[in-house]
């Protein structure tokens, strides 16, 4: 597979992002559904997806690690899904 090639296989971050964020907008039936608390999480999420990444350039490990302590704790509190 030529270069070229695999770079159009590539998933860009964005794209995996955006994945997740409607993953986390579907009921169980497979229904889009987004209101208001479920901005605030993706956004949340992605401020400290963000603010680890500066973290980690800035080579505090300590940091990094509350920041990932966060996002563990928002994610473990998001709501049921319907």
């Amino acid at each position: 597979m030529s270069e070229t090639q695999i770079r159009e296989l590539a998933i860009h971050p964005v794209h995996r992002k955006l994945a997740e964020a409607t993953f986390l907008c579907l009921d169980k039936r497979g229904n889009l559904i987004i209101d208001e608390t479920t901005l605030r999480l993706i956004r949340t999420l992605d401020e400290l997806f963000e603010l680890s990444f500066v973290a980690y350039q800035l080579g505090d490990t300590n940091w990094v690690q509350d920041i990932c302590n966060a996002i563990e704790l928002v994610k473990e509190n998001v709501p049921e899904r319907k």
